[in-house]
């Protein structure tokens, strides 16, 4: 399958490393208005890079659609009707919803005409008009729907009456080394058993879910931090993804990205959740020379700051001397 790459694309300054390196292994949730007033609290985020995260999201459907999409079958009314008010409220410049019968949402950036059941919100392929691209495409279910029109994947966490979550849909198109399929029916903590100091970040992941829910509030965290020579977008660990060389890269033949995960929780019908994440690349030679010099400290002074299992992080911390010099050669 053809890689995407997105190259440097932090357009509104989320970068966690900013301010002090790389962030501690948290949870770090900050409240966001319904009501957005600045483009960082909207839920999804439209910039000049949509077209990479569609065309991407096209490549897997021609892949293979039940790789990077698995559902439990699960009323979506709840997901639809939050889905519509959000559109309404934020998106209108990327949308046009009708409340109509049918219920039309026209999407800006795609084309695309997308109709549904007023009072199911079940997708009507017929009534709707979805070729992008000079492709007619097929989809799923109103969930496949929608999650083709935003750059974000989208998941959503469901629970049972003891708060024991478990994945109920998931949409995962950008995958950070993780698969739709092995994570289906699965609960944040397995999903996240793989990730370093995750015990840190979810410590009970059932007091989680039942403190999210009954607070009711959207939350944003950036977190999933790694390292790559590559900014390719779906990182699936059933791909087989080549990536640049160490040595490459420290002889001067490309970069050093620094990526990172934008993910929102919205709470819905205190029954489930709305889970979104955005993916993000900074280049590191595109960052400021303050930025660089905190991220470079604490590649080395705080392990437990590199929460990524990819093999190139355990290369920076065991070749400091290297990447010291490789960084500081960015401003000579």
């Amino acid at each position: 399958m053809k890689n995407i790459s997105l190259n440097h694309c932090d357009t509104l300054d989320y970068n966690p490393s900013r301010d002090g390196g790389l962030p501690t292994a948290r949870l770090n949730f900050r409240n966001i208005p319904l009501l957005a007033e600045e483009g960082k609290d909207k839920i999804f985020q439209f910039d000049e890079h949509f077209h990479k995260f569609r065309e991407n999201k096209e490549l897997c459907r021609e892949e293979s659609i039940n790789k990077y999409y698995q559902d439990m079958g699960y009323d979506k009314k709840g997901f639809m009707t939050y889905i519509i008010e959000i559109l309404k409220i934020q998106n209108q410049k990327e949308f046009t919803v009708n409340l109509g019968s049918p219920v039309l949402i026209e999407c800006h950036l795609t084309g695309e005409t997308l109709a549904f059941a007023p009072e199911t919100f079940a997708f009507l392929p017929q009534k709707s008009k979805t070729k992008y691209s000079k492709t007619e495409l097929d989809y799923m279910d109103s969930f496949d729907a929608i999650a083709m029109q935003v750059p974000e994947d989208i998941i959503l966490q469901r629970f049972r009456d003891d708060y024991q979550d478990y994945i109920g849909s998931i949409h995962l198109c950008a995958a950070n080394d993780w698969s739709a399929e092995r994570s289906i029916n699965k609960s944040m903590t397995e999903v996240h058993k793989r990730v370093p100091y995750i015990g840190k970040v979810i410590t009970n992941d059932q007091k989680l879910v039942k403190s999210i829910t009954q607070n009711g509030r959207t939350f944003e965290r950036t977190g999933a931090i790694n390292f790559y020579t590559e900014s390719f977008i779906n990182k699936h660990p059933d791909n087989n993804i080549i990536e640049r060389p160490i040595d490459e890269l420290l002889k001067g033949n490309g970069t050093l990205f620094f990526r990172f995960e934008r993910q929102t929780i919205s709470p819905l019908e205190q029954s489930y959740f709305l889970f979104t994440i955005r993916t993000y690349f900074c280049d590191i030679k595109k960052l400021e020379k303050e930025n660089r010099e905190k991220l470079k400290q604490s590649f080395f002074q705080k392990a437990e700051r590199i929460n990524a299992f990819t093999s190139l992080s355990s290369d920076i911390k065991n070749r400091e001397d290297e990447f010291v010099a490789w960084v500081d050669a960015i401003d000579n």
